[in-house]
């Protein structure tokens, strides 16, 4: 990991420098007492810079506003702020910091944020060079430089079992289970043959490709083994379990995985197997998306808030729930108009009359214009 430190005192830089070479695989790529200095360097480099360590009071221009113009320059580079100072803390998870350290740092806590930045960067973006089966969107391969390779499907059936095994890799999936999903109205003699040539016109198609990839077969079942491919579907679900709860430390990740998957996805495919992934992503990805918007009401960011409140409801409109989250956040942000605007656009969208919308949206809705009359009258 290629790390740049910004700090007015010499003493405090050197001191980084001395703890950081003791962890494995660290390199020191610029250390800098003149943030201006620093600026240029990242300028000019910032492609090969994954970790800025920040002091926050420095004369000329403070850390939080060199993350400004860093994030700018570097915005995959993650940034955490080493301070003597506590008082910063909420500005600097504002910018979506991955840590806050205090002065002096201790050796401990200074490995726990570069592994920590590790885990960040491991999970917000694949490794240079890394193949990525693509599922969302459309199939197709993504190789180095994010250049595009289409698949070419010698029948339908072949980009249909290609795309359960993907689903699948790394898991057996027995050829019962095969036969059933993708053949069940073709008789059974004439559909194991089927299934045997579609698999070969699969590993046939790896082998045109060069991918290291494989399908096994053994005791009956049929094995998708990707050797280091990466499938952004499976990716996907993997990242949202490391990722855990939506904090300071994780939202920008979040937001990153959130842009992910959009909604809307997986319906390219006509597949009927595929409907309960579909569904299954669909309430992971909203779930999830009420869980950032209500994580930047807590820390009073309302304008992020009602964009990813936003997000949410212009992937499922008539979902109630999604409704309530954004005129909640509409009150709190003292934006009463929007409320209003949004009831009748929900009441437009369900084609209902108020007394048949759903009750929980009404009752709330009731209590909030006696509030709202409430506060036109005491004012």
């Amino acid at each position: 990991m290629h790390i740049m430190l910004v700090d007015d005192e010499p003493l405090a830089l050197a001191y980084l420098e001395k703890q950081l070479s003791s962890i494995d695989g660290i390199q020191i790529a610029g250390a800098f007492t003149d943030p201006a200095k620093a600026v240029e360097f990242l300028g000019v480099s910032s492609g090969a810079i994954e970790l800025a360590l920040l002091d926050i009071e420095m004369p000329g221009r403070s850390g939080l506003e060199l993350a400004h113009v860093f994030q700018q320059l570097a915005p995959d580079m993650e940034i955490a702020f080493v301070t003597a100072y506590n008082e910063f803390a909420i500005e600097a998870f504002e910018l979506h910091s991955i840590d806050y350290l205090l002065k002096p740092v201790t050796p401990a806590r200074l490995r726990k944020t570069v592994d920590r930045a590790r885990r960040t960067l491991r999970i917000s973006k694949p490794a240079v060079g890394q193949r990525v089966i693509r599922l969302f969107d459309s199939l197709r391969l993504e190789e180095e430089a994010g250049r595009i390779t289409e698949f070419k499907w010698r029948t339908a059936k072949t980009q249909e079992l290609f795309t359960y095994l993907c689903l699948y890799a790394e898991q057996p999936v027995h050829r019962d289970m095969l036969l059933e999903v993708l053949w069940s109205d073709t008789p059974a003699e004439r559909a194991a043959t089927l299934l045997h040539t579609t698999v070969y016109q699969i590993r046939k198609m790896l082998k045109s490709l060069e991918l290291p990839a494989e399908i096994h077969f053994k005791e009956e079942s049929y094995t998708f083994r990707i050797n280091g491919i990466l499938i952004d579907a499976l990716d996907w679900e993997r990242k949202a379990e490391q990722l855990r709860m939506v904090d300071a430390f994780s939202i920008r990740g979040w937001c990153d995985w959130l842009r992910g998957y959009p909604p809307q996805s997986l319906t390219g495919y006509s597949y009927e197997w595929l409907l309960p992934y579909k569904q299954r992503c669909d309430r992971l990805w909203l779930s999830n998306a009420a869980q950032i918007a209500e994580y930047y009401e807590s820390i009073g960011q309302w304008e992020e808030a009602i964009d990813t409140w936003r997000t949410a409801v212009s992937a499922a409109p008539q979902e109630p729930a999604l409704c309530l989250g954004i005129m909640k956040a509409y009150e709190r942000a003292g934006r009463m108009a929007d409320v209003l605007d949004h009831y009748e656009d929900w009441i437009e969208r369900c084609n209902c009359g108020v007394q048949d919308s759903h009750p929980g949206i009404s009752q709330w809705f009731a209590e909030f214009r006696e509030r709202l009359l409430y506060r036109k009258i005491t004012e």
